[in-house]
């Protein structure tokens, strides 16, 4: 016959054990809970930089408005000049957000690279250099940071849309 005490300490061990099997069952659930989270932003920022691109590309005085402002921004009307501000403020919050994304470990480091690359195209012309100085404030230091070492690198010597024979040529500070 089985003492209540030994009966006890039984039902303490089996106890102690479904903690146990409880707690690694929600270290899997958080985990894969985590990863699904993550999935969905990554997923939600290029959703979002795709539909910054395709926006653009279907309405074409929006991207007459955008090219021409980068290209030369003291050829814009007040209207062209707006359009673009608008837009490209648009897509450096978006670009702002992956970087931040990238920071947190929801995107991987080289997504942030890929969209500097992205950034680099447009970082040495006038039209850019104007939006930036006067949108600049908007932005985290750390994103203020990382535009200006972009600025400065001014290392995009390969073609961009940009430099498209049918597109005006960006002019540059020197």
């Amino acid at each position: 016959m089985i003492k209540l005490s030994d009966g006890a300490s039984w039902a303490e061990i089996i106890s102690a054990l479904a903690i146990v099997v409880s707690l690694m069952f929600l270290v899997v659930e958080v985990r894969e809970n985590s990863t699904a989270t993550n999935t969905a932003n990554a997923t939600a920022h290029t959703t979002m930089i795709s539909n910054w691109y395709q926006g653009m590309a279907k309405d074409a005085d929006a991207m007459a408005a955008y090219m021409k402002f980068i290209s030369d921004p003291d050829s814009c009307s007040v209207v062209e000049q707006t359009s673009a501000v608008f837009s490209l403020h648009a897509v450096m919050l978006i670009l702002q957000n992956g970087e931040w994304l990238s920071h947190q470990g929801v995107l991987d480091k080289n997504y942030q690279q890929r969209l500097n690359s992205v950034l680099q195209t447009v970082t040495s012309s006038i039209g850019f250099k104007r939006y930036w100085s006067m949108r600049k404030s908007f932005f985290t230091p750390k994103w203020q940071a990382n535009v200006e070492a972009l600025i400065t690198k001014n290392k995009s010597n390969r073609p961009s849309i940009y430099s498209h024979p049918d597109l005006p040529v960006p002019k540059t500070v020197k």
